[in-house]
């Protein structure tokens, strides 16, 4: 190995404490693991340019881990809480929930290999679902609450459009379970290590056939205190490695299965937010008419009604003393035109929320559940997916049943729209005529039409069936409402169901839409299509347990504590992973390629010592962190020596089945007390956090200036504070 190379370039005091760290697989950016719970994002010049806040009060972060092209970051937390941060804002794109804390996090991507029909694979990517569906708009430009997401693709929230090849995402939690997600989002299989296991340290093999799973037995304190942080207890060292030659195997078929899963989960998210863009479209000044009409009705005796009161007043045109009170002081004419406009505005934007926003956002889920409908009745490439063709059948229902309930919306809203504004302008001209004021000319007439409007408004809202479940001449906030609808509209004289009730067999026909049940709201019509959706992939978890097999592992003496390294083996290697495990007493590293038997330890006094760094007297060295700078070069950062002294030893030798570490470097850093580093061999960077994490410096490893970031992509401006300015070029 030549001399090593190792140039301080920038450093910069923290405006909170760093438990963690880890660089981006494509950029120039680290992301921190802050004590207080939080997740920033820095650049190499430790520039912030965002950062978040704890999902809840108490919870840390215990695990960071990186998409294997950079545009999302998965945070684990000890409340057992999984969040994917999008690069770009830090917003949480996606979130899953396990039993317990979350203690490691390993996300790695298939190798891209060339098509065997390139002319083939031309054709299926130009039937995209885009060429014949209209583009999903963004809910931002005019509704306040969803404008952070303005600039994400509504259609591809999670950023999986551009992933060519399968991601696995391996997740492991401190009750012992290891469980991957296709792409971060799909489970595929969820395996148990054991009782008493805690999956410490995960790599996967290059071409996903292997993972390789590291655990530490629990201490008792670990197994009590399900709040802590990540334990970093000594236990002895525990191998497992799992055979997942049938998830490699069948890598493209699980892809297409987890991108139509993103996609859905997309567009549950867009449906998430244009309804609750139309809950708040909806005013509570709305009800205010119902109030007052309660009211009123509670005024009467017994021997009249709303319904007879109004229509009287509609054929003799003279009202009676308590309708004149009424109208002359609950209403009034500023009233009615105050609630005639705040109803027209209201209903005009929900309007167009649904069909604009809504309705295409449920075609499309239509459309791709129709694929996944495809993917089932395929049983020779999917029939092993755990995919059930019943459950499709109700998960298309479920969306067709939440479309209908969009229709009924604009149906209520046309009528509603409708009748108001005859009823409204006919009761503004009687109070007008009461206050002995002069009518606009239009104002005064009314057609026979209009007359029919404000008949079937009063007899609908206002009858005797009407008002003895209460006022509701609003009925559109009912259906904005998580419960059964107050007023469902009658469904009687339906041609669907008289046609579904004559012929048993066209209503037993898979594939059939029920009739819709009338009595729920749109809300609960959302909250089904979510289960079924839900509920039609539940068993994939199971169908890929049942595919994974646990492979005799290597045995492996030694101590697993906090510094453990793993690494995953080129092809034709005599072994298939790099196992590095960290004695504290005396200082010593044992180095493994588990497959090939061979393994070497390494005295870091003697190493020191020959490096030209030889520790002083009766001092012990301590290793401070353990990573792999690539995957046949390990970093070291030991302390204890005097000052702090970064390693990099090539273990290629031993990769290849010779016993011996082949050379190493070092290098004394400026005194300071380091407490974590992350490396970057992809941009040969190396961060070292000190000063009890609230300082951190960057060091460049490569001579010359870097490479230019691989990923292409515009972050948001910095987050300049007053610690941002306090930066110096080293």
């Amino acid at each position: 190995m030549p001399e090593l190379h190792l140039e301080p370039t920038y450093e910069k005091q923290l405006a909170a404490e760093v438990s963690n760290l880890v660089w981006s697989p494509k950029m120039d950016l680290v992301a921190f693991s802050l004590a207080t719970g939080g997740v920033a994002l820095y650049r190499m010049t430790l520039y912030r340019v965002w950062s978040t806040e704890p999902p809840e009060e108490g919870v840390s972060v215990s695990a960071l881990c990186w998409r294997p092209d950079g545009r999302l970051l998965a945070v684990g937390y000890t409340s057992g809480l999984l969040s994917f941060l999008d690069l770009e804002s830090g917003e949480v794109v996606h979130s899953e929930t396990f039993s317990s804390a979350v203690t490691s996090l390993c996300w790695a991507a298939m190798e891209e290999q060339p098509a065997a029909d390139e002319t083939a694979d031309a054709d299926v990517d130009a039937l995209d679902e885009d060429d014949f569906l209209p583009p999903l708009s963004s809910l931002s430009n005019k509704y306040g609450s969803v404008n952070k997401h303005s600039e994400e693709d509504p259609q591809d929230v999670q950023g999986i459009a551009d992933l060519k090849t399968l991601t696995v995402l391996a997740v492991g939690t401190r009750h012992g379970q290891v469980s991957l997600l296709l792409h971060g989002l799909l489970v595929f299989c969820r395996h148990d290590c054991g009782a008493g296991l805690e999956p410490r340290v995960m790599t996967f093999s290059n071409d996903l056939s292997r993972l390789l799973v590291l655990c530490g037995e629990q201490t008792e304190t670990t197994k009590e205190d399900t709040t802590a942080q990540t334990s970093t207890d000594v236990g002895s060292a525990r191998l497992m490695e799992l055979d997942l030659s049938v998830m490699s195997g069948c890598s493209e078929q699980l892809r297409q299965l987890a991108t139509l899963y993103g996609r859905i989960s997309s567009h549950l998210v867009y449906l998430d937010r244009t309804i609750q863009a139309i809950c708040e479209a909806w005013e509570t000044v709305l009800l205010e008419m119902d109030s007052k009409m309660e009211r009123f009705q509670a005024s009467l005796g017994e021997d009249t009604s709303l319904s007879v009161e109004f229509l009287e007043l509609l054929m003799f045109g003279v009202p009676s003393p308590e309708m004149e009170r009424f109208l002359l002081t609950d209403l009034t004419d500023t009233g009615l035109k105050k609630l005639r406009h705040s109803i027209e505005l209201s209903y005009t934007n929900i309007q167009s929320l649904v069909l604009r926003h809504l309705q295409p956002a449920a075609f499309r889920i239509a459309d791709y559940l129709l694929q996944v409908a495809g993917m089932v009745r395929h049983k020779e490439r999917f029939g092993h997916l755990g995919l059930s063709e019943e459950r499709v059948v109700l998960a298309q229902q479920a969306v067709t049943l939440f479309l209908v309930k969009a229709t009924d919306i604009q149906q209520v809203i046309d009528s509603s729209t409708r009748n108001f504004v005859a009823f409204f302008r006919w009761l503004y001209a009687v109070i007008l005529r009461l206050a002995e004021t002069s009518l606009p000319p239009d104002v005064g007439k009314i057609s026979q039409q209009e007359l029919s409007f404000i008949a079937e408004f009063v007899d609908t809202n206002l009858g005797d069936s009407a008002t003895a479940r209460g006022v509701h001449l609003e009925r559109v906030g009912m259906y904005l409402r998580n419960a059964d609808l107050e007023a469902p509209p009658t469904l009687g004289g339906s041609q669907w169901r008289r046609l579904l009730s004559e012929s048993a067999s066209l209503a037993a026909a898979p594939g059939i839409v029920p009739p819709t049940n009338g009595s729920r709201s749109l809300i609960q019509e959302h909250d089904a299509l979510r289960r079924a959706v839900a509920h039609l992939f539940a068993d994939n978890a199971d169908a890929g347990a049942r595919t994974v097999r646990v492979v005799p592992a290597s045995s492996l003496s030694g101590q697993v504590g906090p510094l453990v390294a793993v690494s995953a083996l080129p092809e034709g290697s005599p072994g298939r992973f790099l196992v590095v495990l960290a004695d504290e007493q005396p200082a010593r590293l044992h180095v493994a390629a588990l497959g090939s038997g061979t393994a070497v330890q390494v005295d870091l006094h003697t190493l020191l010592t020959e490096l030209g760094l030889s520790p002083p007297a009766g001092a012990a060295p301590r290793l401070c962190q353990l990573c792999f700078f690539s995957s046949s070069v390990l970093s070291a950062l030991v302390t204890d020596v005097g000052a702090p002294v970064y390693l990099q030893l090539d273990v290629a030798a031993i990769a290849a089945g010779s016993p011996a570490v082949s050379c190493s470097a070092g290098r004394a850093l400026d005194n300071m007390a380091p407490v974590a580093m992350a490396v970057s061999g992809a941009r040969s960077l190396v961060a070292v956090l000190f000063q009890g994490g609230r300082r951190a410096r960057v060091y460049d490893t490569a001579d010359g200036e870097p490479e230019d970031s691989v990923l292409e992509i515009t972050l948001g401006s910095a987050d300049h504070t007053m610690d941002d300015n306090k930066e110096n070029l080293l």
